[in-house]
């Protein structure tokens, strides 16, 4: 949200694009720390259950749905 605070000159479309770049770099990088995060339990000696915990959940449900946002997002975009 501060791209908007930083880039008062720009057109309100710049900004959004902007905005949603930064959404999809951050998704990317969610899905990878989520990745990381299965092969670390799946690789340690012994295997370390997925999904294990409410925190485990809660953090999956989060990243889904931004995803699902990012997404809409984009759609939006290209209105």
């Amino acid at each position: 949200m501060l791209i908007y605070r930083f880039c008062r000159g720009c057109t309100k479309y710049n900004l959004k694009v902007m905005h949603g770049i930064i959404q999809a770099a951050s998704l990317i990088f969610g899905a990878v720390g989520l990745k990381a995060a299965f092969d670390y339990h799946n690789r340690s000696d012994p295997p370390i259950p997925n999904m294990y915990t409410l925190h485990s959940w809660l953090g999956l449900i989060t990243v889904i749905l931004f995803g699902i946002q990012v997404v809409f997002r984009a759609v939006e975009l290209t209105r």
